[in-house]
């Protein structure tokens, strides 16, 4: 008998955001499983893309559609307002900040659902490590739910330094000590948990990773950047822009372009004041499945990402898949896909001394670079084998 499993996303397969998820569930579907998509909102449409073998649950989403009915809900017909106190108690300095309101009205909101819904499933996998997973835990122990429970974790659910001064997740030990699996996407995030959580046995990095493409950049050709990401502030679109000005004003005998693609709007500075050797090109959204054509198509030959937090980016996987080197700074799980060898990895507070050396040694050495990104690719961050991987766990 087919094992069921349900996979509890933001949005996925719906609008933006978890695009990265689509090559992982849609390899996950051609294993002896029957898998279930259950979205927590719907924005945006459908991807077209989706093995049709995967089912989509929509309860989840219409309970959190009718938002007046659903805080009427969680405030009388749950446990809200007393975990909310019982926190605030535990950890004072919390008080009234928005985002412990924000998990514990979701926490409570997902476990109504499972007392409504009553979902059944050998294993409910968690796209995210956050408050989902909170009420997976707590409907088990209190006999809602059955089966195992598994969770992805990727950046901003892993490193809680980078939030409140290291407490940051509610119960996370709690969570951790009740979970069967926890899944990040990176060696650094799994010590990460491992280190402060202990439970090593049940902590173990499996990687995103990305479909082979056929097709490859060749050569080195001047010098186009490519960048792609929301611009939200810690993907430090500014640095990126910064440090690719400055490279064209020192290095004028060199023609430089740099193309960003991401749904947000994105300017460079006054065209008055860029540099004549310097071209940017905003290129906009582009879905997912057509990432790596439209990054052929711009004949771009330096990926570049100098963000400031980052488990391992899909993009940088994408990028190598069709041999093209990656800039970027040694944070998160970064120097698992980045490294000397196959692009140029930077300080996590690089200087513009730092990118300078970066972008020489990538140009000096293009060939072997781009061997080495797509060598990278091929072992590392190919979503068939590491579906096969998750697949195993279950």
């Amino acid at each position: 008998m087919k094992k069921k499993v349900l996979i509890y996303s933001s949005n996925f397969p719906f609008g933006r955001g978890e695009e990265f998820m689509a090559n992982e569930i849609n390899e996950l579907a051609k294993q002896n499983i029957e898998l279930t998509l259950v979205p927590n909102f719907i924005r945006g449409e459908k991807k077209q893309n989706l093995n049709p073998a995967v089912h989509i649950d929509y309860s989840l989403s219409h309970l959190f559609k009718n938002k007046v009915k659903l805080a009427l809900q969680v405030v009388f017909l749950s446990n809200f307002v007393l975990a909310l106190i019982a926190f605030y108690l535990k950890k004072p300095a919390t008080l009234f900040k928005p985002f412990f309101i924000k998990y514990f009205f979701g926490l409570s909101a997902f476990q109504l659902w499972v007392k409504q819904t009553s979902p059944k499933a050998d294993i409910h996998l968690s796209v995210w490590f956050n408050y989902r997973v909170h009420a997976l835990i707590n409907s088990r122990k209190t006999g809602f739910l059955e089966g195992k429970i598994i969770s992805r974790a990727h950046g901003y659910d892993i490193y809680e330094e980078r939030f409140n001064k290291g407490e940051f997740w509610p119960n996370r030990q709690e969570i951790v000590d009740e979970i069967d699996w926890v899944l990040p996407i990176s060696e650094n995030g799994a010590k990460y948990l491992g280190k402060k959580y202990g439970q090593q046995h049940k902590i173990k990095a499996i990687y995103l990773g990305v479909l082979p493409f056929g097709a490859r950049i060749q050569s080195a050709t001047g010098v186009h950047f490519v960048s792609c990401s929301s611009a939200i502030p810690l993907k430090r679109l500014d640095l990126i822009q910064n440090y690719i000005l400055e490279y064209a004003t020192k290095y004028t005998d060199q023609q430089v372009k740099w193309s960003h693609i991401g749904a947000d709007t994105f300017y460079t500075e006054s065209k008055s004041n860029l540099p004549s050797n310097f071209t940017f090109n905003n290129v906009g959204y582009v879905e997912n499945s057509a990432l790596r054509k439209k990054m052929l198509d711009l004949n771009a030959n330096i990926f570049i990402n100098l963000s400031d937090t980052e488990g391992i980016p899909v993009t940088i996987m994408e990028a190598q898949s069709i041999g093209v080197p990656a800039i970027a700074r040694n944070i998160g799980g970064i120097s698992e896909i980045v490294t000397t060898s196959n692009g140029s990895l930077l300080p996590p507070f690089p200087t513009f001394e730092d990118f300078e050396k970066g972008v020489s040694s990538i140009l000096n050495n293009y060939t072997s670079k781009s061997e080495a990104s797509l060598a990278t690719f091929t072992t590392q961050f190919n979503s068939v084998n590491n579906a096969t991987a998750l697949f195993q766990i279950f």
